[in-house]
């Protein structure tokens, strides 16, 4: 009856010791991030990355996302990508914006060339507003990558 007790408590402590390393390795497992999505998400963020090419490496990104942190840095990834374009596009209309302001100019509109050129002037500082946050949300993306 003693051997019986001794044999039971010997397995209950060892399956207790397995289920608490199976737990441990989930835990830990969840808090690394892929290499698939870490090669992902620093070719994305390379200078030289055109948006196409940052939206593939994106969709890999979250393809290969199996972790709640994978997960994490594809949307963050995702937001700095929606940034980043919302900061190019917003400088493209501040550029057209400032051509039509000169070409009022020429045509000598003064008071539609001025207010094209407050347009155009607020749209810059937009653009340079959105690549703040665009700069911002990268080095949050990178302190994920370490």
């Amino acid at each position: 009856m003693k051997r019986k007790a001794t044999i039971f408590a010997i397995l209950l402590l060892l399956a207790a010791v397995i289920g608490g390393i199976a737990f441990g390795y989930r835990a830990f497992s969840d808090r690394q991030l892929a290499p698939a999505v870490r090669a992902a998400v620093v070719a994305a963020l390379d200078n030289d990355t055109t948006l196409a090419d940052a939206d593939a490496y994106l969709r890999a990104a979250k393809l290969a996302s199996r972790t709640k942190k994978d997960r994490r840095v594809s949307l963050l990834l995702s937001v700095a990508m929606g940034t980043r374009r919302a900061a190019y596009e917003t400088a493209a209309s501040a550029d057209s914006e400032s051509l039509s302001s000169l070409e009022l100019t020429f045509k000598g509109k003064k008071q539609e060339a001025d207010d094209s050129r407050k347009v155009s002037d607020t749209l810059a500082e937009t653009a340079k507003d959105e690549q703040e946050r665009f700069q911002k949300q990268l080095q949050q993306l990178r302190s994920e990558l370490k």
